[in-house]
């Protein structure tokens, strides 16, 4: 580990130069500056907040291909009026291939979607606002995946938090109703992942109080053999609610994506916020956490943690396909789409998890297919919001996809670039991204499945899941597709052409998308290895670069590709060729009905969530009686309940 003094002006002025700190610390103090800034002049402070954004990307390239994995974690030893406090906090930031690599994606997707706000939001009324709380999102997404220590970590996990809430709620100073629903849905996106604040609060507590430190290599070298098992089964069962929390996975999905009749969800921000949100940071902050602690909970047996990700992989993925096939909202089917392809990864952490101590080939191969996936996904997810915000800011704010069509000759490039985001996200194979990140996710999965280790029927739930979800993902894609630039073009539809900014970042999304399709699998593969080689643990897993050869591969590449094509046809025969809906079948048949109304209620999570909430309001009412205000009543109330507890210590 190398040590950085902090007790001069000149080591803080330093510090500014080391790229691992500078990388967080430029877009967090530019959203200060930027706020100064704006008091003289708004298209500077605006150019100002993209380069910031900006210059965190290209540090971020810097660490990823230029990174020393030999010395990875730097200690930091503030002193403060000639006293050394390190001692007492223990902070450090760690550069490892998992943290630069993420920090890259947070960062360089960032930075395209900031360029794209200089176009998106230049009529927005709010524009300091929006800019201070962007860069502030980017440095922390960057603070939390490079932190070294919990406290680090918990801190960079609370700026998204935070940052989250006020983008979501960015335009609350609207009219009604937008204004109430935007104000609804950043406060519903707080408290849901608030959720998940506490629970890694109290995970990461325990680890402190258990091993008296909160050095994440330390802990990583020391919780399988100094942590009992109950313990280590609750951190990570904690640290699990954590990452369902902020990834909007089953059963917390609603504050990502709501029923339109609820219509309270993350999507009442700006689109640019949802491509932020959905690609670049906060839904991908579970996925890096439990990426963190896989050579922790790993070398474990915590299988109530590996059982319950299986489980609710599956059921987010199938359930939330469900209702991006049935959506209208263009920003919606997106949204739901995300919580699906987020479960997806949760998949490959499943294997990876399962497969740590009976298979390491398979294991590294469920992990490092999470890791490309998550790669895809920003970069396709990106490519598809940016489209949809520039369709949406053509359309005049039309957000219902019903209302459009024929738009192909209108918006060419945003056809173009939209069909390969919804190639990618449809995981169409030999071209783009999508393909191969969630074929080597399935093929980890099913390789597992047929291990014959003793929990490989887990296996087959996870893939299972997957192949059920691969089909419907490409129907709600496509259908997508069709819907906005195929079919006749409504007669009142009055479309504003999009500007070079916006044409140009989703083009360079889109040829993004392609290239990683190509590269991403030899980047990743010779990428992470330095990973295993130098991870903080007793017995490092070694990369092993024949994956591709395992048994079921082909087959399930096979499937893959006949699951994507029947959900092509099906798609295709129905939204561009046929009547361009389903409802007059679905009419026909109870089930397809009630299936139906169910996925396009979202399951009815959010009916359960307000019926949960009216239980415990009317139990709080009746409970408020006790108070009397008399206060002979209350210390007769206080001197009962003592005496109750003190009977059940002495009896048991």
């Amino acid at each position: 580990m190398a040590s950085w003094h902090i007790n001069t002006l000149q080591s803080v002025f330093l510090l500014f130069l080391q790229p691992w700190f500078s990388i967080f610390a430029i877009p967090i103090l530019g959203a200060v500056i930027s706020a100064i800034i704006g008091k003289f002049s708004t298209e500077i402070r605006n150019y100002f907040s993209v380069a910031t954004i900006g210059i965190s990307a290209l540090l971020a390239s810097y660490l990823v291909f230029a990174g020393n994995w030999e010395e990875q974690v730097i200690l930091l030893n503030p002193t403060v009026f000639n006293y050394n406090i390190h001692g007492f906090f223990n902070n450090s930031i760690m550069v490892d291939p998992l943290g630069a690599f993420v920090a890259l994606i947070a960062a360089g997707l960032g930075f395209l979607i900031a360029l794209f706000s200089l176009e998106y939001m230049k009529d927005d009324d709010a524009q300091g606002r929006y800019y201070f709380f962007l860069q502030l999102f980017v440095g922390g997404m960057v603070l939390f995946v490079l932190a070294g220590d919990l406290v680090i970590l918990f801190f960079g996990w609370k700026i998204m938090g935070v940052c989250s809430y006020f983008l979501i709620a960015h335009w609350f100073h609207k009219p009604d109703p937008q204004g109430t629903l935007c104000a609804k849905s950043g406060i519903k996106a707080f408290l849901m992942t608030f959720v998940g604040d506490i629970a890694l609060l109290i995970a990461l507590g325990i680890l402190w109080l258990e091993l008296n430190t909160i050095n994440i290599k330390i802990i990583t070298v020391e919780f399988a053999t100094n942590v009992s098992p109950d313990l280590q089964t609750l951190v990570a069962l904690f640290i699990l609610l954590g990452a369902i929390s902020k990834s909007a996975q089953f059963p917390l999905i609603t504050w990502l994506s709501s029923p339109r009749r609820i219509n309270i969800d993350a999507m009442q921000g700006p689109t640019t916020v949802s491509a932020l949100i959905h690609a670049a940071t906060m839904v991908k902050a579970g996925v890096y956490l439990l990426s963190r602690f896989y050579n922790v909970f790993g070398p474990t047996e915590v299988e109530p943690f590996f059982i319950t990700i299986a489980f609710i992989a599956a059921i987010t993925a199938i359930i939330s396909a469900a209702s991006a096939l049935v959506s209208i909202d263009i920003k919606r089917v997106l949204a739901y789409s995300t919580v699906s392809q987020i479960a997806y990864m949760f998949m490959g952490l499943a294997v990876g998890y399962l497969a740590y101590y009976e298979n390491q080939a398979i294991s590294i191969e469920g992990f490092m297919a999470t890791q490309f996936h998550l790669l895809s996904h920003g970069l396709f997810k990106a490519l598809l919001f940016l489209s949809a915000g520039a369709i949406i800011h053509s359309l005049h704010d039309e957000r219902n996809i019903k209302h459009m069509g024929g738009l192909k000759n209108d918006l060419p490039v945003l056809h173009w670039s939209t069909l390969i985001g919804v190639c990618a996200l449809a995981g169409v194979p030999f071209l783009f991204n999508g393909g191969y990140s969630k074929e080597a996710i399935l093929g980890s999965a099913i390789n597992y499945a047929s291990s014959g280790a003793r929990l490989a029927s887990l296996g087959w739930i996870v893939y299972g899941a997957g192949i059920i979800t691969a089909p419907l993902t490409a129907i709600y894609a496509f259908r997508f597709f069709f819907l906005i630039f195929y079919g006749e073009k409504p007669e009142k539809l009055k479309i504003y052409k999009p500007g070079p900014i916006m044409r140009g970042v989703t083009s360079s999304l889109a040829i993004l998308v392609i290239a990683t399709g190509f590269l991403g699998p030899i980047l990743l593969n010779n990428y992470f290895e330095p990973m295993f080689e130098h991870v903080a643990y007793h017995n490092p897993l070694r990369y092993i670069p024949d994956l591709v050869h395992q048994p079921m591969a082909f087959f399930n590449m096979i499937l893959a590709i006949s699951l994507v094509a029947v959900g092509f046809t099906i798609s295709y025969l129905i939204y561009y060729k046929g009547p361009r809906t389903i409802m007059p079948t679905v009419r026909k048949y109870w089930v397809l009905s009630a299936f139906y109304n169910i996925a396009e209620e979202g399951f009815y999570l959010d009916v359960l969530y307000n019926e949960l909430l009216d239980l415990f309001m009317r139990f709080n009412w009746k409970l408020r009686k006790l108070q009397s205000g008399d206060l002979n009543y209350n210390t007769v109330g206080i001197v009962v309940v003592l005496l109750a507890i003190l009977i059940v210590l002495l009896l048991f």
